[in-house]
């Protein structure tokens, strides 16, 4: 019954959503951010967000994801208290939780200076609303928008961060005492990150599309583990992300666009290698091939220029959302992960890597934290953003799961193939 429902309720969607005059019932945006905090090696930004809607209804949740500030990823907390809102043309203001970015994450602080300096920031990324609406329960609203950046004490409080900033970046950039203490923080130098190092490979996939005559480049970076000398796990998401991306897989769906396959590149370093186009293995090289890519999708409605459409996206939260890679003589030194058991309902201190974007070389950091089970998952008691998904979820003793989205992973022992012994083309998952 449930399930005829919801077909029912998506086919219903479908002929809302084709229909020339159909509209979003809602509307979101970020009105402004506050820089509330800058130390050496943080800086927390109070956000302001604002809700319209076309018609009476009650905003369940907002869920926020692969969020970026002048191209910086970021973790924003979802909204889960439940607001009822009248049909009205004003902005409703909800206060989100504060971010915060901390600059051992970044490659460099420039994004955070230009955004103090130009008073203003790009946002992009994508906020899935659940209403009580029958048709559109739930709605992905892609973001690109320019927010104000406020800055307490005017002028002179503007100075005093960009004097912050500026301490904080040569230290991260030329080393020194505050840097080696912020690394050893943070588990930079952590006996853990050594012992998996060897295994963490970059991955960065590249593709373009085609809409009205005018091309759309999209760029992705994430992480990836050796599971043998010469195979890569990933996610799915990380070789075909336009059928994750809402307004990527919107503009496809519809047929407003079209995939340019000449243009299509995944291109893989391994940990602290130099990021250049001569060291890189890649498709266009022939160096890499993609294996397999699993795919499960999802029905929702996407809301793009003030209309609706429904539209099969790719699953984050799913164990399908897994890729392999078959690489061309590596580099040597590599070191495949073993996978273990999660013996424990909960395991405290379980490691994830990440890269930091846009520096020369591929230096992966680790970041701890607590892994339960849950519907035959893994859950993450810290969120990460988006450069995160595809890393190994790591014990001493070997892998446990890989991060899929910003709070859950997938068990590797769930994956008929385990790490130490794939060597099939094809990725099967266990029934």
């Amino acid at each position: 019954m449930k399930s005829a429902l919801a077909v029912s309720a998506f086919f219903a969607a479908q002929q809302l959503a084709c229909a020339a005059v159909s509209q979003s019932p809602i509307s979101v945006r970020f009105e402004s951010l506050t820089v509330a905090d800058v130390g050496p090696d943080k800086i927390q930004l109070e956000v302001k967000f604002g809700v319209m809607t076309r018609m009476k209804l009650t905003l369940k949740s907002a869920r926020f994801q692969t969020m970026r500030m002048n191209g910086v990823p970021m973790y924003i907390a979802p909204l889960d208290e439940k607001l009822e809102l009248d049909a009205s043309p004003s902005w409703h203001p909800v206060r989100l939780a504060p971010i915060t970015l901390y600059f051992r994450d970044l490659g460099t602080l420039a994004p955070i200076r230009q955004a103090v300096v130009e008073k203003a920031a790009h946002f992009e990324g994508e906020a899935r609303v659940e209403l009580d609406l029958s048709l559109a329960p739930r709605i992905v609203l892609p973001f690109r928008q320019t927010v104000p950046v406020n800055i307490p004490g005017g002028e002179m409080g503007r100075k005093a961060v960009l004097g912050t900033l500026s301490a904080a970046e040569f230290a991260v950039q030329r080393g020194g005492e505050l840097a080696e203490k912020i690394r050893k923080y943070f588990g930079k130098n952590d006996e853990i990150a050594r012992q998996y190092r060897p295994s963490l490979w970059l991955v960065e996939t590249r593709y373009r599309y085609i809409s009205e005559g005018h091309r759309v480049e999209r760029s992705v970076q994430s992480t990836a583990f050796l599971i043998a000398p010469r195979r890569l796990m990933t996610t799915a998401e990380a070789l075909q992300p336009w059928m994750y991306d809402a307004e990527s897989a919107q503009a496809l769906d519809s047929h407003a666009a079209v995939l340019d396959d000449a243009f299509y590149d995944v291109r893989a370093w391994p940990a602290e290698a130099a990021v250049r186009d001569d060291t890189a293995l890649s498709l266009h090289k022939s160096t890499l091939r993609i294996a397999s890519v699993g795919s499960e999708t999802e029905n929702v409605v996407v809301a793009a220029a003030g209309k609706i459409r429904a539209v099969k996206l790719g699953k984050r939260d799913s164990d399908a959302n897994v890729g392999i890679l078959d690489l061309e003589n590596p580099p040597p030194g590599g070191a495949p992960v073993h996978d273990a058991s999660m013996d424990d309902y909960e395991v405290d201190h379980v490691a994830l890597f990440r890269f930091a974007l846009d520096r020369p070389d591929a230096e992966a950091s680790s970041i701890f934290v607590r892994v339960r089970r849950r519907d035959g998952r893994l859950a993450l008691s810290g969120s990460v953003d988006s450069t995160a998904f595809g890393s190994p979820l790591v014990l001493p003793s070997g892998a446990i799961g890989m991060v899929q989205d910003e709070n859950s992973g997938v068990v590797l022992e769930k994956l008929a193939v385990k790490p130490h012994d794939r060597t099939q083309d094809e990725l099967v998952r266990t029934k």
